[in-house]
């Protein structure tokens, strides 16, 4: 989900994943309020990744996209 974040789509995926997953196994609301925060440290995650391949094409491509999505949920979470 995470190449999602920030777009059009991604409410629609989010919760088709957790009907999804709630049509296999039981998940809390409780559960899926720390959704932001693993979809938080994901981000943070792959800006690392990101930084370690940073003379790469696909980093270059991409890292504008991942420091505004890590931005996005990071005000979210202060937000919170």
């Amino acid at each position: 989900m995470s190449r999602h974040e920030g777009g059009e789509s991604f409410d629609t995926i989010h919760n088709a994943w957790v009907e999804g997953y709630r049509g296999v196994a039981p998940l809390s609301d409780d559960i899926l309020d720390e959704a932001l925060t693993f979809r938080l440290a994901r981000q943070i995650v792959r800006l690392g990744w990101l930084h370690g391949r940073r003379d790469s094409l696909y980093a270059a491509d991409y890292r504008h996209i991942a420091i505004a999505a890590a931005c996005r949920l990071a005000r979210q979470f202060l937000d919170k």
